[in-house]
């Protein structure tokens, strides 16, 4: 099976991805010419580039693009509109429309429009919850070649959510998404060899995938990390300090709260108390409460 991978995507911090949607524009340039419903009709594949490149920037205008395509049974076309429905880009947030949408497009074959709703079905979101069907929702879309589909499938089956728990096949799937390039994904089956579910146990594997994750921007991945770089042997913390820099740097709270702790010893870094306390400060603003008040959180090799 091809695996597929797309542009935009959003991610929460389990590395779950939520609503995937169309490539990100890189110009606008040529956008603004008219198209009437009947043009946009005959020639779906311009309708559907205009539609995404003016997607963030003239949301009303893309959607009227995208309700045009959809109407002509364009399901890709379906999803971008309901991803603007859902992110309130053309007015209030309306899941229960996206989910409509993302049901018309499931069902014309669009792997996104599955993953989607399967996205709003594990979480109740426009729908009753149910997860059982975003499994099978999120099975069908991976089986459609959807990448980060079979990541979230892999999250459901080593969690036994919506079904038999199985952390073999959950684990399958993180490598599959790996490989095909679907960075966060590794991420996962970093995870997965550094706690030998589903596989065997290997920690050097382990840290080649979550610094594969960390370069492809799951910047919870450089967190993940730069914690375990203090727990081999021999400690590397110098390489722990960057990875926790990385993931400080994206307003990981705790990880700011964990560099603190190496200026505070001089671990992989310069001893700086001042630069500990502002990291400290800064964990504090991001919400990590235990550093708030000036305290300091324990990190040693």
């Amino acid at each position: 099976m091809t695996v597929k991978t797309l542009g935009t995507a959003l991610f929460v911090f389990l590395l779950e991805v939520s609503v995937v949607g169309g490539a990100e524009p890189t110009s606008t340039a040529g956008v603004h010419s008219p198209m009437t419903p009947e043009m946009c009709r005959s020639d779906l594949r311009s309708c559907l580039r205009r539609a995404d490149a003016l997607a963030a920037k003239e949301p009303s205008s893309s959607a009227e693009l995208y309700r045009w395509a959809c109407d002509a049974r364009s399901g890709e076309a379906c999803v971008g509109l309901g991803v603007l429905y859902l992110n309130g880009s053309i007015g209030q947030s309306d899941a229960r429309k996206a989910g409509e949408l993302f049901e018309s497009a499931c069902s014309n074959g669009v792997p996104a429009g599955c993953s989607n709703l399967a996205v709003l079905y594990a979480h109740g979101n426009g729908v009753v919850k149910n997860e059982p069907k975003a499994a099978t929702l999120y099975e069908r879309a991976c089986n459609g070649g959807l990448a980060a589909a079979c990541m979230n499938w892999g999250q459901f089956l080593k969690k036994g959510q919506g079904g038999t728990k199985d952390e073999k096949k959950a684990t399958v799937l993180f490598k599959q998404a790996c490989e095909s390039g679907f960075l966060p994904s590794c991420y996962n089956f970093g995870l997965s060899l550094e706690q030998g579910s589903g596989t065997r146990k290997d920690i050097s594997a382990a840290t080649r995938m979550f610094d594969k994750a960390c370069d492809g921007g799951a910047t919870e991945a450089c967190g993940h990390m730069g914690e375990l770089l203090l727990k081999t042997e021999p400690p590397d913390a110098k390489r722990s300090a960057a990875m926790l820099e990385k993931a400080c740097n994206a307003n990981d709270a705790r990880r700011c709260a964990e560099l603190a702790a190496l200026h505070d010893l001089g671990l992989g870094v310069a001893t700086d108390p001042a630069r500990a306390n502002k990291l400290r400060a800064r964990a504090c603003q991001l919400g990590y409460q235990m550093t708030c008040g000036g305290g300091t959180i324990s990190t040693s090799p």
